[in-house]
Protein backbone atom coordinates (compact mmCIF):
# COMPACT_ATOMS: atom_id res chain seq x y z
CA UNK A 1 0.00 0.00 0.00
CA UNK A 2 2.80 2.22 0.31
CA UNK A 3 4.50 2.25 -2.35
CA UNK A 4 0.90 2.95 -4.51
CA UNK A 5 0.69 6.09 -2.19
CA UNK A 6 4.68 6.51 -3.16
CA UNK A 7 3.79 6.54 -7.05
CA UNK A 8 0.20 8.27 -7.19
CA UNK A 9 2.09 11.03 -4.80
CA UNK A 10 4.73 11.08 -7.66
CA UNK A 11 2.48 11.09 -10.73
CA UNK A 12 0.58 13.93 -8.80
CA UNK A 13 3.59 15.95 -8.12
CA UNK A 14 4.82 15.06 -11.95
CA UNK A 15 1.37 16.49 -12.97
CA UNK A 16 1.28 19.63 -11.28
CA UNK A 17 4.53 20.79 -12.88
CA UNK A 18 4.20 19.54 -16.32
CA UNK A 19 0.80 21.15 -16.40
CA UNK A 20 1.69 24.43 -14.72
CA UNK A 21 4.32 23.95 -17.44
CA UNK A 22 2.52 23.02 -20.48
CA UNK A 23 -0.59 25.11 -19.80
CA UNK A 24 1.41 28.51 -18.20
CA UNK A 25 4.69 28.82 -19.85
CA UNK A 26 4.17 27.28 -23.33
CA UNK A 27 0.95 29.41 -23.88
CA UNK A 28 2.60 32.79 -24.27
CA UNK A 29 1.36 35.44 -26.78
CA UNK A 30 4.01 35.58 -29.55
CA UNK A 31 3.13 39.63 -29.38
CA UNK A 32 2.53 40.79 -26.17
CA UNK A 33 4.80 37.79 -24.27
CA UNK A 34 1.94 37.06 -21.50
CA UNK A 35 0.03 33.96 -21.13
CA UNK A 36 -3.81 34.39 -21.89
CA UNK A 37 -6.43 34.33 -18.88
CA UNK A 38 -7.97 31.26 -19.90
CA UNK A 39 -4.62 29.45 -19.39
CA UNK A 40 -4.42 30.33 -16.28
CA UNK A 41 -8.04 29.63 -15.45
CA UNK A 42 -7.62 25.89 -16.76
CA UNK A 43 -4.04 25.61 -15.42
CA UNK A 44 -4.62 26.87 -11.76
CA UNK A 45 -7.82 25.17 -11.99
CA UNK A 46 -6.47 21.63 -12.56
CA UNK A 47 -3.24 21.85 -10.64
CA UNK A 48 -5.10 22.37 -7.55
CA UNK A 49 -6.75 19.44 -8.03
CA UNK A 50 -3.83 17.26 -7.79
CA UNK A 51 -2.34 19.76 -5.01
CA UNK A 52 -6.31 18.01 -3.24
CA UNK A 53 -5.04 14.90 -4.13
CA UNK A 54 -1.88 14.40 -2.35
CA UNK A 55 -2.83 15.00 1.33
CA UNK A 56 -5.56 12.52 0.60
CA UNK A 57 -3.34 10.10 -0.55
CA UNK A 58 -1.49 10.04 2.58
CA UNK A 59 -4.18 10.16 5.80
CA UNK A 60 -7.02 8.26 5.48
CA UNK A 61 -8.88 10.50 8.02
CA UNK A 62 -7.81 13.65 5.97
CA UNK A 63 -9.29 11.66 2.76
CA UNK A 64 -13.00 10.83 4.92
CA UNK A 65 -12.96 14.47 6.96
CA UNK A 66 -12.40 16.26 3.47
CA UNK A 67 -14.61 14.68 1.46
CA UNK A 68 -16.62 18.06 0.33
CA UNK A 69 -13.55 19.46 -0.82
CA UNK A 70 -12.33 16.61 -2.61
CA UNK A 71 -15.41 17.03 -4.46
CA UNK A 72 -15.45 20.76 -4.85
CA UNK A 73 -12.05 20.56 -6.28
CA UNK A 74 -13.20 18.59 -8.80
CA UNK A 75 -15.85 20.87 -9.38
CA UNK A 76 -13.39 23.89 -9.97
CA UNK A 77 -11.37 21.58 -12.00
CA UNK A 78 -14.53 21.08 -14.36
CA UNK A 79 -15.66 24.79 -14.23
CA UNK A 80 -12.23 26.20 -15.08
CA UNK A 81 -12.10 23.87 -18.24
CA UNK A 82 -15.70 24.88 -19.16
CA UNK A 83 -13.94 28.19 -18.76
CA UNK A 84 -11.46 28.15 -21.02
CA UNK A 85 -13.38 26.42 -23.26
CA UNK A 86 -15.68 29.13 -23.86
CA UNK A 87 -13.02 32.48 -23.47
CA UNK A 88 -10.72 29.99 -26.14
CA UNK A 89 -13.99 30.15 -28.65
CA UNK A 90 -14.78 33.57 -27.30
CA UNK A 91 -11.23 34.67 -28.32
CA UNK A 92 -11.20 33.38 -32.48
CA UNK A 93 -14.45 34.92 -32.81
CA UNK A 94 -12.52 38.43 -32.36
Amino acid sequence: MILFKIVVTICCLISVVVLGYCSIILNRSLITNRTPIGWWIIGVGVIQLFIIMIPAIWWNEWWIAHALILSISAGIAIVSSILWAVIEVASRWH
